[in-house]
């Protein structure tokens, strides 16, 4: 669905690299993590198939054993891909790809979504803590816009409502996640 960042290289297949394609000379042969790199590749060209291929892959395989704690998910992250599950909130399904989206963890039991819409900022903030290792559960507890220096609470957004993100790859800079909904996203660190 759009959204590509047109200075992001298009997707190239891993042996099409391996043997210097003359399009993306700048990109390394796929090697070790070459499946974390094809799945990155395949989110910014928007291949869902593929995707969902590589993060099949990837799933169970995170360079930590306990997802869920591991201080490694603190930081920014920025959603580089999802697929919305039929039930997620429209508003959530028709901006994919269409604007800037980041979740950040602080690492004190919080978390906040940040999307900019134009000039106007949602902030959804939420109380987190680890279910399992491969589980964190997610409680909304304030939603805001902010424009020109100013907030407004947006009391519409239900609150309250216990969810669930299931960590399905984690490593330092990529991370693939599964809402309690079934939508799936892959986000890249961020932190600036």
């Amino acid at each position: 669905m759009g959204g590509r960042d047109l200075h992001e290289p298009k997707y190239v297949p891993a042996d099409a690299r391996q043997q210097g394609h003359a399009l993306h000379p700048h990109k390394p042969p796929a090697s070790g993590g070459g499946d974390v790199e094809e799945l990155l590749a395949a989110a910014r060209d928007g291949l869902d198939a593929r995707v969902l291929q590589y993060v099949e892959r990837l799933s169970g395989a995170s360079a930590v054993a306990d997802p869920a704690r591991s201080p490694l998910i603190a930081g920014k992250w920025r959603l580089l891909w999802s697929q919305q599950a039929d039930d997620a909130n429209p508003l959530q399904k028709a901006l994919v790809g269409q604007v800037r989206n980041w979740q950040v963890i602080p690492g004190d039991g919080t978390l906040e979504n940040r999307v900019e819409l134009g000039p106007v900022t949602i902030r959804a903030m939420a109380r987190c803590e680890p279910q399992s290792e491969e589980r964190t559960g997610v409680v909304i507890e304030r939603v805001l816009a902010v424009a020109l220096g100013r907030e407004w609470e947006i009391s519409s957004v239900r609150r309250d409502d216990a969810g669930f993100v299931d960590w399905l790859y984690v490593n330092e800079r990529v991370r693939v996640t599964r809402g309690n909904r079934g939508s799936l996203f892959v986000h890249v660190r961020d932190d600036e």
